[in-house]
């Protein structure tokens, strides 16, 4: 790649907007080669996309495409070799957005357990709480028990067991 077509390929990049941060390396779907002008879609005759038609077109879309244009004339060698990229860019792109809304589905489940255990927690503290109180107010009623128990006890030798 000659520094006109790096110049005319840093044009093209910045005239378009680009969706994500980083630049794409010179070899990605919206360059064409220089000596290649892109032919729009509306063109029936065409099998070239531009960047903006890559990232519209479905699978489905481009293969009807293919389809269409296969119908009206023969794929050159290279036609076929761009098809197979152009393919490739699209199945990528719509695995990586089946991947991103995979991930967001996850993430969306991870958050309403963490919310559900979340509460569960609260309820069982709450629990704890109760039975805690509940336990040290019959440990108090048993140790008063026991010392009526030992008074009991006491009364009933002193009763029974007179002293000579």
């Amino acid at each position: 790649m000659n520094s006109n077509n790096h110049n005319s390929h840093t044009q093209t990049h910045s005239t378009h907007p680009h969706p994500h941060p980083h630049p794409h390396p010179p070899n990605h779907a919206y360059l064409d080669p220089p000596h290649k002008v892109p032919v729009k879609s509306q063109h029936p005759k065409s099998i070239l996309l531009s960047r903006e038609e890559l990232l519209s077109f479905s699978s489905d879309q481009f293969e009807e495409l293919i389809e269409t244009v296969a119908g009206v004339r023969e794929l050159s060698t290279n036609e076929k070799n761009e098809i197979k990229r152009q393919r490739r860019l699209i199945k990528n792109r719509e695995s990586a957005q089946a991947s991103r809304q995979r991930k967001k589905t996850h993430i969306y489940e991870l958050e309403k357990q963490v919310r559900e255990l979340t509460e569960e927690n609260e309820v069982l503290k709450t629990k704890v709480a109760q039975l805690t109180s509940e336990n040290s107010h019959l440990k108090g009623s048993r140790r008063y028990e026991k010392e009526d128990d030992a008074k009991f006890k006491a009364k009933v030798i002193r009763t029974y067991i007179k002293p000579f």
